[in-house]
């Protein structure tokens, strides 16, 4: 639209999208303004509502069934955290790992960007015994094209180990425990 300001006339209008403003002056020239890539931003929030397990010594590709929100971040093919938008972005997850056997298990959680391993993005946990739970937290940041997925990636030596889904609970009444919870971010 137009101001006016004390009786002037304006000099130009403007328009405004996701990423440009774009002003058209009297002589009818334009000009834009590119936007930070904060405006008109990109974010998820993904977790899972399953039990995570596999096979000792296997690479097992973590999922998300359940979208909160997102606008511009997806989940493709349950494990595929999809970035409609080039950008950079971080990601933070968190999974609880449990070991349901007697040994003890070292798993090891990694980050793949269309289909290959990220370089140096590995970190182990290790649990102790029957029972023993924990919580394995990362954050990320990924420099991504459009149509980039990333997917987190873990593996550990025991077969008794899974990512635990924990159902409502009472006495006193709170939540339930998502076996994974993901947020996604556009911050550049």
């Amino acid at each position: 639209g137009s101001v006016e300001i004390n009786g002037y006339t304006p000099l130009a209008t403007a328009s405004i999208s996701d990423t440009t403003i774009t002003f058209t002056k009297v002589d009818s020239s334009t000009f834009d303004i590119d936007l930070p890539s904060a405006y008109g931003s990109a974010y998820g929030s993904f977790y899972s509502t399953q039990n995570q397990s596999g096979v000792a010594d296997q690479i097992q590709i973590i999922t998300h069934n359940v979208t909160d929100f997102a606008s511009g971040v997806s989940i493709v093919s349950g494990s595929q955290i999809t970035f409609a938008e080039a950008g950079i972005y971080t990601l933070i997850s968190t999974m609880q790992y449990q070991e349901t056997g007697g040994g003890t298990a070292t798993i090891t959680g990694w980050l793949r960007k269309n289909g290959v391993d990220v370089a140096d993005s590995a970190t182990d946990l290790k649990l102790k015994g029957n029972g023993d739970r924990d919580l394995y937290a990362i954050n990320y940041f990924v420099s991504a094209s459009a149509g980039d997925y990333v997917e987190f990636c873990w593996s550990s030596n025991d077969v008794d180990t899974e990512i635990l889904y924990t159902v409502p609970r009472t006495s006193p009444t709170r939540p339930a425990v998502p076996s994974v919870i993901t947020t996604v971010n556009r911050v550049g």
